[in-house]
């Protein structure tokens, strides 16, 4: 559980899970992983609702990032997980 204070006092709660498979070394372990709940967006200087899942087995990636104010979303991907890099710490430097 993550807390966040902003402005005041405010919390803001989220859930990470993750499913491992002996069968993979090290990392790739991991075959499947869910985020659920607040995080800071530095774009807009608030808290926004956030979901992702990640599914390697199945080559699945989704991600929905919410405005909770006006309800809009502001950001929404879903694509195979194989198509979804140049994101992040993976964007190319200028």
């Amino acid at each position: 559980m993550n807390a966040s204070i902003i402005d005041g006092i405010g919390l803001y709660d989220s859930w990470e899970a993750q499913a491992k498979d002996a069968k993979y070394p090290g990392k790739r372990k991991i075959r499947w992983e869910a985020f659920v709940g607040w995080e800071q967006c530095h774009q807009l200087q608030c808290m926004v609702y956030k979901t992702r899942t990640i599914d390697r087995s199945n080559d699945a990636y989704q991600e929905t990032v919410t405005d909770p104010k006006t309800g809009k979303i502001i950001h929404h991907c879903e694509e195979p997980l194989s198509k979804h890099f140049g994101h992040g710490s993976a964007k190319p430097k200028p």
